[in-house]
């Protein structure tokens, strides 16, 4: 089943023209044209029952991270079906909260 939503992921982003690269485990990287960035790189991760959809939002905070923080988990009450996490460096990246099946 991974294998088939990996090809359909692929399959509409070259229909759309649109670059990515696979990678291991189940995983394609899009970097998606912006308009106030240059661009956001999103990771698409294939699983069992669907997607999960991950961006990176900005580097670990270095100084008043705390309030970072504070400010991050404030806007997650906000927000409908993403939220804000931080990856294994510490990153703050915005994700899907559960897998949408592309059934």
């Amino acid at each position: 089943m991974t294998e088939q939503l990996i090809e359909r992921i692929e399959s509409t982003l070259r229909d759309r023209e649109i670059d990515f690269s696979r990678k291991e485990g189940g995983h394609v990287v899009v970097d998606l044209p912006g308009e106030n960035k240059l661009k956001t790189t999103v990771l698409l991760s294939a699983g069992n029952h669907g997607v999960r959809v991950e961006a990176f939002v900005c580097r670990k905070p270095d100084e008043n991270f705390e309030d970072v923080f504070r400010y991050l988990l404030r806007r997650n009450r906000r927000l409908h079906g993403v939220a804000y996490t931080l990856d294994h460096a510490g990153d703050i990246t915005l994700g899907n909260l559960f897998e949408q099946s592309l059934d």
